[in-house]
């Protein structure tokens, strides 16, 4: 899987709790922030919301 992949999906989907963790944001982030976990957050936030 590429990162252009993960983008194309990630847009399409739009949601944190479908995320593929394959880690391929992380390791272009340039703020070098752990995304994986950011979005579990993110989806555990958005459950509680519904």
């Amino acid at each position: 899987m590429d990162i252009g992949t993960v983008i194309t999906t990630t847009v399409k989907n739009a949601k944190a709790s479908e995320c593929l963790k394959c880690g391929l944001c992380e390791q272009i982030c340039p703020q070098h922030l752990h995304i994986r976990d950011l979005l579990v957050e993110a989806a555990q936030t958005f459950k509680k919301i519904k």
